[in-house]
């Protein structure tokens, strides 16, 4: 009768510690590969932008958040536009290209219902601020009283084919009485 063969492994401390550490470096290795993968976000052209108002104005061009029925108001928004993109802790990736895109602005009453829509187009925008236009609209007499909501969009095409380059829509309010 044959005697299997027989593999016969000798342990010492020293090889113990060589193949611990062969082993903690593989797995942190992967592991860091791994986290790597899911941990980077990549930086897009089309969301770098930021709208919001920036100031409401009576008739006569002064600074203003509470207004009557029938009242003049003018706003003015601006589009604030990023120059870089970061990546915790220490990554940035620089925007280099202009674009052009459509603005919106939106007026709602306080039942959500609009009371005025106004929208145009800036070219060649790349990493300065924008303001828009100066909007200007006339409340009904019949106004509803409450807290009306401004909003103001930049957009790359009017829907269905287009998507918005804002990536936050920024609010603003005035009361009427």
């Amino acid at each position: 009768m044959n005697k299997p063969d027989e593999i016969v492994l000798e342990l010492n401390l020293k090889k113990i510690i060589i193949l611990s550490l062969i082993g903690i470096s593989v797995l942190a290795t992967v592991s860091t590969y791994i986290i790597a993968l899911f941990a980077f976000d990549s930086p897009s052209q089309e969301y770098r932008f930021k709208s919001g108002v920036d100031s409401i104005m009576d008739y006569y061009y002064y600074f203003s958040t509470s207004f009557s029925k029938g009242d003049t108001i003018r706003i003015t928004g601006i589009v604030l536009s990023a120059d870089r993109y970061f990546v915790p802790p220490s990554y940035y990736y620089y925007f280099v290209d202009t674009t052009s895109i459509k603005w919106i602005v939106g007026v709602l009453d306080p039942n959500n219902m609009p009371v005025h829509f106004e929208s145009g187009t800036l070219s060649n925008i790349g990493t300065g601020d924008h303001t828009l236009p100066v909007i200007s609209f006339d409340l009904p007499t019949d106004a509803a009283s409450g807290t009306y909501t401004i909003r103001v969009m930049g957009w790359s095409d009017f829907l269905p084919s287009g998507d918005t380059v804002t990536f936050e829509v920024l609010e603003d309010t005035f009361d009427v009485s």
